[in-house]
């Protein structure tokens, strides 16, 4: 039974690192790896790759970060030994791929104290000839894909109403966010603090700052939003109610509403029979507004033990009958302490009288308003404002204990100094219309003298409702998402308050903040927010602002809620190519080369936003690497074949569905001087000319012509004389700009001979010039009567040209001047000579046009003649010194 190849190099490697790890000798770890041909040791390479992204998205390469090529001999294999479920290895070029399991940093590194979070991934890479064992170490980086969020939904602080302004208290429970560097970076800010309290963040403690005195007896809570915030793009915030609870201080002492009470007590009063009750009252709270009766020192012993004295609800009841006693009077001197107070005082004096049998009779006299035999008083009525005056009508005195409300209300019987038998009606508890709306208050007047017969009067108490209840948003941030192109009058979120006043200080009505966008509009009654127009992401993807609900009391009070709306993202834009895609590059531009980039943007984000780039037209110059453009490995370019390579690129984004441009990309080919000039006239080195004894200074006597393919300056040729080979070498030169060569001076009879020049034909190339060199042979004479001999003598004389002397003829027979020619024959030799020169220019004028017609003809054309030229190239470097 066979095994895959992979396979087995799996388990080989698995092997390998279990015996590791259980610790096997040396020896035995060698002759594992040796197994499977390891070549080199562990090889560690990095890679980093963004949490949260989609599948297939390109990590790296691996034989690229370890530098695996071709050296050694067969293509290498790429397997993948663990991270199956994060990351894919291309089999054959090496390529880190991720797959469809997310990554995520917050997953995979939970107990991270450090902003590094990584992965360890192992691959072998092996081949027929080598293996190697490659660790590579993935950074996985940070996105901000979490909100900060509270560990307490409610966080309460505990504030002194005697606190000094600037005064900082901790907040212990502070936000968390598990993202790391900017994306955890958490900022604080508070909502609907009202300008009584504002935020310290310092280093590592948030503080709340008292910005203004508080007043436990005004207010004793004040509630507020804590909002944190990170430095994400876009950031993400999340919330906390915080509720700061003012903390009394004892700064009030108990105080009597009167400081002298009389009571008129029938003689028959029944045992524990109720005589007065004594009220004292302090607006601080809780234990500060604790109050204790007690009395003076200065009261007799058998006071206290007739009249019982609760030290609580300041009752004084009968402890023991009255008989016939001679004291008919009482002097009680109450005293009502505090905590850290002094006490305060009331005098009572009890007038024991006889009793008489006529009923007494209560009235109620308003001061407040009265309808409907009720009275009204609204909800912010003054503690110990006194709204109703009882009065006592009992001529017999039957009525021996003090008139007191039968069940529990927020009022209270107030005594009137000067008169026993009045009281003031009066508020004991601040009124709250919205916990209670009227009260049915009995008084009740005990007769002394029948048990258990008590005279009373009922009284409604109806309380109005004041506007004194901010609106309340059910929460205080209202976050949605909506996707971009909707219609106009989509539906985007409801807000919802409530207010605890009824009626018409109740009823809510809605409208957006100051800077809330135009984009939206609110529906005043039912808070139902809807966007107007259609809405675009990439102009605004988050809006943030604030809506307020209003009610209609009488001064109107708000509140204020804050509204986020995510835009999300639709795949409504193609990628965008600049204008113009042009690279330029030069003509021996390496293989697999990068030409350049194409820089491709999509306004789109996310998978919308992920751009492919492919080459439309088939090419077997070029591809696609990304946005980098790659000349192919195998593919060479050359300036005088073609100068221009175009073809269409398709840029593709991952939506769905996906949106694609296409754009035109325009290779130029720089000319580089890689050609050397190409001698056309003379055909060959062992060309010559006849040049007659009788020629003029100044006149032509041959040309050479040379052509290069290079463009600009690396084509441009000029010609030089290298050397005559002569003493007398001043005879010939050559026009640079021509070739053509001229006599310098008059010649001579003793000048006849064979000469050799040798021309350099040089173009201006850059950073160094080419060259070619031809040798021109002239053969100064009156004729030539032998041409087969002239022709041996230039092919011995070439072979010989390094000697530096030229072969001399014997005199040079006297040629009759031009003058002497009879007419007849003069005439046609000039226009013979006429047309010849004609047709030599006409020709030389077409090559030279011919050979600067466009590359691909030129790279077609072939030369009629290759000419056996000998360049510098091929002269040997001995020889080439003596002839120059």
């Amino acid at each position: 039974m066979f095994l895959d190849t992979n396979v087995l190099l799996r388990r080989t490697y698995e092997c390998h690192f279990t015996m590791l790890t259980l610790g096997n000798t040396p020896v035995f770890l060698f002759t594992i790896l040796s197994t499977i041909g390891f070549s080199e040791p562990v090889i560690e390479v990095n890679f980093s790759v963004e949490e949260e992204r989609q599948r297939s998205v390109f990590v790296g390469n691996t034989g690229t970060q370890i530098h695996v090529g071709h050296s050694h001999g067969a293509t290498p294999s790429y397997i993948l030994l663990n991270g199956e479920d994060y990351f894919r290895l291309d089999l054959d070029n090496g390529d880190l791929y991720t797959t469809m399991g997310r990554l995520n940093r917050e997953a995979l590194c939970p107990h991270e104290t450090l902003d590094v979070c990584t992965m360890q991934v192992d691959a072998i890479i092996s081949s027929d000839t080598y293996s190697e064992i490659v660790k590579m170490k993935i950074l996985i980086l940070d996105v901000n894909d979490n909100a900060p969020y509270f560990p307490e939904r409610d966080i309460i602080i505990h504030v002194p109403e005697d606190a000094v302004v600037g005064t900082r208290f901790v907040v212990d429970h502070t936000a968390t966010d598990p993202d790391v560097q900017e994306n955890g970076a958490l900022h604080y800010h508070l909502e609907n603090s009202g300008g009584m309290f504002s935020l310290d963040q310092g280093s590592a403690t948030l503080f709340v700052v008292l910005e203004n005195s508080v007043d436990r007896e005004l207010q004793s809570s004040y509630q507020m939003t804590l909002v944190a915030t990170d430095g994400g793009m876009p950031p993400l915030s999340g919330s906390a109610g915080l509720t700061v609870y003012v903390d009394d201080v004892n700064e009030h002492c108990p105080a009597f509403t009167s400081q002298e009470i009389i009571v008129n007590l029938p003689k028959n009063a029944s045992l524990n029979s109720i005589v007065v009750q004594v009220f004292a009252t302090d607006e601080d709270y809780g234990e500060n507004a604790e109050i204790h009766y007690t009395y003076s020192n200065r009261v007799l012993e058998t006071s206290k033990k007739r009249f019982h004295l609760s030290s609580k609800t300041g009752i004084i009841t009968l402890s023991s009958l009255i008989n016939d006693e001679v004291t008919l009077q009482h002097k009680l001197t109450v005293l009502a302490t505090g905590p850290g107070c002094a006490p305060a005082v009331v005098f009572i004096t009890i007038n024991v009288y006889e009793v008489v049998t006529r009923s007494p009779k209560l009235e109620l006299r308003f001061i407040a308003e009265q309808k409907d035999e009720a009275v009204y008083l609204r909800e912010d009525y003054p503690l110990n404002a006194v709204f109703a005056i009882l009065e006592v009508i009992d001529p017999d005195h039957t009525v021996t204990e003090p008139c007191y409300i039968a069940e529990e209300t927020p009022f209270y019987l107030k005594p009137y100094d000067k008169s026993q038998n009045m009281y003031g009606v009066a508020v004991a508890k601040h009124l709250d219309y919205e916990r209670e709306k009227y009260y049915n208050v009995t008084i009740i007047a005990k007769d002394g003298f029948v048990r258990n017969l008590l005279h009373e009067i009922t009284l409604r108490v109806n309380i109005e409702d004041v506007n004194d209840n901010d609106p309340q948003f059910t929460q205080s941030l209202f976050e949605t998402s909506i996707r971009e192109n909707n219609e106009p009058g989509a539906f985007v979120i409801k807000v919802s308050a409530a207010d605890a006043d009824c009626v018409q200080s109740g009823g809510i009505s809605y409208h957006l903040g100051e800077r809330a966008p135009s984009v939206f509009a609110l529906d005043s009654s039912s808070g139902i927010l809807t966007a107007r127009a259609d809405l675009d992401r990439e102009r605004d993807a988050r809006y943030t602002f604030l809506v307020v609900a209003g009610d209609r009391g009488v001064p109107p009070r708000s509140s204020t809620c804050t509204v986020v709306i995510n835009v999300l993202d639709e795949n409504d834009n193609a990628p965008i190519f600049p204008t113009d895609i042009t690279f330029f590059i030069p003509e021996n531009f390496p293989g697999s080369g990068e030409v350049g980039v194409i820089n491709v943007t999509d306004a789109d984000a996310g998978q919308n936003g992920e751009i492919l780039i492919a080459i439309l037209n088939a090419t077997m110059m070029f591809r696609m690497n990304d946005t980098r453009v790659i000349l192919n490995q195998n593919a060479s370019v050359d300036y005088e074949k073609e100068q221009v390579h175009i073809f269409w690129v398709k840029a593709s984004d991952r939506g769905y569905p996906p949106q694609s441009s296409t754009a035109k990309v325009t290779v130029f080919i720089l000319d580089m001087n890689d050609n050397f000039p190409k001698i056309v006239f003379p055909e060959s080195n062992f060309s010559y000319v006849l040049v007659l004894p009788n020629a003029s200074r100044g006149s032509a006597i041959a040309r050479v012509h040379a052509i290069d393919y290079d463009d600009g300056l690396n084509g441009v040729v000029t010609y030089s004389v290298l050397s005559a080979g002569v003493p007398t070498s001043d005879l010939f030169g050559v026009e640079a700009a021509t070739g053509n060569i001229i006599l310098e001076k008059e010649s001579q009879s003793i000048h006849c001979g064979l000469y050799h020049l040798f021309v350099k034909a040089s173009d201006h190339g850059h950073p160094k010039p080419l060259h070619s060199i031809v040798q021109i042979n002239i053969i100064l004479n009156s004729s030539i009567s032998n041409r087969s001999y002239f022709e041996s003598l230039i092919m011995t004389q070439t072979d010989a040209s390094d000697k530096g002397q030229p072969f001399l003829l014997s005199p040079c027979p006297h040629t009759p001047p031009a003058s002497l020619l009879s007419l007849p024959i003069t005439v046609p030799a000039a226009i013979v000579v006429t047309t010849v020169s004609a047709l030599f220019c006409i020709c030389g004028v077409f090559m030279f046009f011919h050979a600067r017609k466009g590359n691909s003809q030129r790279n077609n054309q072939k030369m009629d003649v290759e000419l056996p030229l000998r360049i510098n190239r091929e002269y040997p470097s001995k020889d080439w010194n003596d002839v120059q």
